[in-house]
């Protein structure tokens, strides 16, 4: 699904705000496939990657009431250390301003779970600059941008962005990382260059 960004091997900077990111939708960090199972969470299309098992699901432990998928990232050894929630989609909005309104009320809960979030909100920058152009820009490279990054000081990370899909229609897209997705990512890399070193 295109939707559905592949692992992000991108590590959001740190600030010092509250605590560390927690676990989102009833989840917690370190589930094992098997305790999510026994959670009454439905996995489908999994997938593995240099030992990272990516699983969907339509509904976590507790959803959203604007969720429409889910992403849960299972480390082999260490268990679930990163979610990724897609919104159902957001159309007829020609303005953006439901998809504003959606952003900014997830903005604000996580503000007041992490402290002040850093963000990057504007459009206009190229080729798309009309009011009903919001999501066109959203999607083209390099003309808009409507996401902010949480990063606590007990480590972590969070993201929300609004994401273009077409003129009046776009997604929410939210990521959580735990302080331990660095150290798997850092592991992912080394599998993947014994990976290339063994076959060279």
């Amino acid at each position: 699904m295109k939707k559905l960004i592949s692992i992000s091997l991108l590590l959001l900077s740190t600030s010092s705000i509250a605590s560390g990111i927690k676990a989102p939708f009833g989840l917690a960090w370190g589930m094992s496939k098997s305790d999510l199972t026994s959670a009454g969470v439905e996995l489908s299309e999994c997938s593995t990657d240099k030992g990272v098992e990516r699983c969907q699901t339509l509904k976590p432990v507790k959803g959203v009431s604007f969720g429409q998928l889910y992403a849960l990232f299972i480390d082999q050894e260490k268990g679930l250390h990163k979610v990724i929630m897609i919104s159902q989609d957001i159309t007829s909005d020609i303005s953006g301003s439901k998809g504003k309104a959606l952003y900014s009320k997830v903005k604000s809960s996580l503000d007041k779970k992490y402290g002040e979030s850093k963000s990057y909100e504007y459009f206009g920058n190229k080729l798309y600059d009309e009011y009903d152009e919001f999501y066109q820009c959203l999607k083209y490279d390099g003309c808009g941008s409507w996401v902010s990054f949480w990063s606590p000081k007990d480590g972590g990370n969070a993201i929300a962005e609004l994401k273009g899909l077409s003129r009046g229609h776009g997604f929410l897209r939210l990521a959580y990382e735990s302080n331990t997705w660095s150290q798997i990512v850092d592991s992912m890399k080394k599998r993947e260059q014994a990976s290339d070193d063994d076959a060279l």
